[in-house]
């Protein structure tokens, strides 16, 4: 079982008590629960339902089976297992002789170590899509889309086509428009469900762009439909979400298409330090009222 499991916690204790009881399906929610209880907790009933091919009626009565009036409650109760379970990690790891700092760094040193030898021909696909794109479009939900944004600038530097948007409603439907065959969708996925991202990667796979999605769940919605998935460890000693091998792997395909375009890069960043000089300088001789100093 993951280090983020329920072990041990009144949802799990209840579920292994009446597992031997449990009918097929009730056996199908009780198992993906166990194994995956972050998804349990935050997941649509109707998600749930599908990923595991069962009617949704039947995870409410599931939850009415371990003596909740619903599924919404039982899935609070299971957040509140799991929050539970990391803060005891979290003091756990503090009490032991290692310094936390260093053990955190070994443990993300380890992750990414064990990435790129086992997603080593994914991220070669990935990098080889994004510098054969015609036009890179980034995405990502809520914090994720700051993630999309720097992507973005950062390849605006070597004056490669990018452009970071929100896969919102409207947003989603202006630049599905301007997608073309040959283009690169590259989504952030790291800590929320994205079912918008999601959609979104789903009708620009059908417009023949290829997509891409780094996650930290092979279970995330983005994961499921890209065409190119970089599945990361999120795990941590304290059981806390930890975002340093995703945040590391960006860092690693942002240095490899600024390496195959270093002098563009030097050239158009020294073009940028010497508009933000004369920013500056009109800045100096400007009063306040916004009238130029004579």
């Amino acid at each position: 079982m993951r280090e983020d499991s329920i072990a041990n916690s009144p949802i799990e204790v209840k579920i292994r008590e009446s597992y031997n009881s449990l009918t097929q399906g009730f056996r199908k929610i009780a198992d993906f629960i166990l194994e995956h209880p972050v998804n349990a907790a935050h997941l649509p009933q109707a998600e749930i339902a599908h990923r595991i091919d069962i009617y949704p009626v039947t995870i409410s009565y599931f939850a009415q089976y371990l003596g909740y009036p619903d599924y919404k409650i039982l899935a609070s109760q299971l957040q509140r297992d799991i929050n539970h379970r990391r803060m005891i990690a979290h003091y756990k790891a503090l009490e032991e002789n290692e310094p936390l700092v260093q053990k955190l760094y070994k443990c993300n040193q380890e992750k990414l170590s064990n990435f790129l030898q086992g997603k080593h021909d994914d991220l070669k696909k990935a990098l080889s899509a994004l510098q054969e794109a015609s036009h890179i479009w980034v995405t990502g939900e809520f914090i994720c889309y700051s993630l999309a944004q720097f992507f973005s600038q950062v390849l605006t530097l070597v004056e490669i086509p990018t452009t970071a948007f929100q896969p919102g409603m409207m947003e989603t439907t202006t630049n599905l428009q301007k997608m073309k065959a040959g283009d690169a969708l590259l989504a952030f996925a790291l800590g929320i469900p994205s079912f918008d991202t999601a959609h979104l990667i789903q009708l620009a796979g059908q417009q023949e762009v290829t997509t891409i999605v780094l996650t930290d769940s092979q279970e995330a919605p983005p994961a499921q439909v890209a065409k190119i998935t970089l599945n990361i460890e999120s795990d941590s000693p304290l059981l806390t979400p930890n975002y340093t091998v995703g945040l590391s792997v960006m860092s690693l395909m942002l240095e490899t298409m600024i390496g195959e375009n270093l002098e563009q890069f030097l050239d158009s960043l020294t073009k940028h330090q010497k508009c933000h000089g004369e920013i500056m300088n009109l800045r100096t001789n400007t009063l306040e009222n916004g009238s130029p100093l004579t």
